[in-house]
């Protein structure tokens, strides 16, 4: 039987993969998107994907200071989200 500790590291190093790919394709939809509700859209992914893989090194790692970082980046991202959903609603009327 494989013990938790035996399984972790491979489990988040696929997790992580799969997290950078999600953001080159964040990115790309950053740079390349039609209007600008797209790039925020995908600002905001890109932060969220940040906050998962702070997660993921955080579990992988064993060192619990690294949620602080989680929650930090999360309230920094969501206060971002709303300034710019701020500047486009007055932007539009």
């Amino acid at each position: 039987m494989i013990s938790a500790a035996g399984w972790v590291g491979p489990v988040t190093q696929v997790a992580m993969s799969v997290m950078a790919l999600a953001m080159v394709l964040a990115v790309v939809r950053l740079l390349k998107g039609p209007s600008l509700c797209d790039r925020v859209i995908a600002m905001d992914l890109l932060m969220n994907l940040a906050v998962g893989v702070i997660a993921l090194y955080t579990v992988g790692s064993g060192k619990t200071v690294f949620l602080y970082a989680v929650i930090v980046t999360s309230l920094i991202s969501f206060l971002g989200t709303v300034g710019f959903v701020y500047y486009i609603e007055r932007r539009n009327t």
